[in-house]
């Protein structure tokens, strides 16, 4: 699960407001099936994969946005893969299966998280989750435009969050700098229906020129922020029989931003 997203739901539970961590990946792991999934991983750190299958459908691309992707940059065929083995199944086929599922598993997270009234969502991304995520947040704003669309994570730091921002109108704020003090402060403020007003390293829709970046966290500041709450990811792994099938990682945070911002 996501560490920024973990540490916002722990300080939104001391503030008394209720929020909800839903780590959907775990979702979409069971809904292809594991080995399924972790291939598709792995197609995804050679060349993309899972990103081009979200994007596809963030952007409404054909059949043949698929086509011209593996003809260019995937082998001919993956039936040699222990997943697989058994099914003649391309690499194009396979693909082009797995885009449909992703449009439906869209299409279904979008309906369950309005069925819970939110009044904001927010996307902690990483760099394999950025076309899910902005396609999950485009349908959101299709069926509740007042929604609050709120970004940060990794991926979303510095230069890159900034152009994505300028690019995607549905989010309408992003936290490009360390979140770890002041998102908590702008989903409680959001959370109570009140402006949030300008908040160092949050870029604002609404007020775009009052951006200013936001400071360094200090080493005594970490003393300062709750423990991460992870439970949504372990009571999703139980939901689904998943404990025990993987290794179950703790993430120690060894550095602050997102290299590719300093490009």
């Amino acid at each position: 699960t996501a560490l920024g997203a973990a540490l916002i739901k722990s300080a939104l539970d001391d503030r008394g407001l209720h929020g909800k961590l839903v780590n959907i990946y775990v979702d979409f792991a069971h809904r292809i099936g594991v080995g399924l999934n972790e291939f598709l991983v792995g197609l995804t750190n050679a060349s993309g994969a899972g990103e081009v299958l979200f994007s596809s459908v963030l952007f409404d691309l054909e059949e043949v946005y698929i086509d011209d992707y593996t003809s260019t940059f995937l082998p001919p065929d993956i039936t040699d893969h222990t997943v697989l083995r058994g099914f003649p199944f391309s690499t194009n086929h396979l693909l082009k299966a797995l885009r449909g599922e992703c449009e439906a598993f869209v299409e279904e997270h979008a309906q369950g998280i309005l069925a819970e009234n939110p009044r904001v969502v927010g996307f902690s991304v990483t760099a394999y989750s950025v076309m899910a995520s902005l396609a999950l947040a485009r349908a959101l704003t299709n069926k509740a435009p007042d929604l609050q669309i709120v970004f940060g994570g990794s991926y979303f730091h510095g230069r890159i969050g900034e152009t994505l921002f300028k690019t995607f109108e549905f989010i309408d704020y992003l936290v490009a700098d360390e979140g770890d003090l002041v998102a908590p402060l702008l989903f409680a403020r959001l959370a109570r229906g009140e402006d949030p007003g300008p908040l160092p390293g949050v870029w604002d829709r609404r007020r775009p020129e009052r951006f200013t970046r936001g400071s360094v966290i200090s080493g005594s500041a970490f003393n300062e922020l709750p423990y991460p709450d992870y439970e949504d990811y372990f009571q999703r792994l139980d939901k689904y029989g998943l404990r025990g099938t993987g290794g179950v990682t703790g993430y120690r945070e060894g550095t602050r931003g997102f290299i590719w911002g300093k490009t």
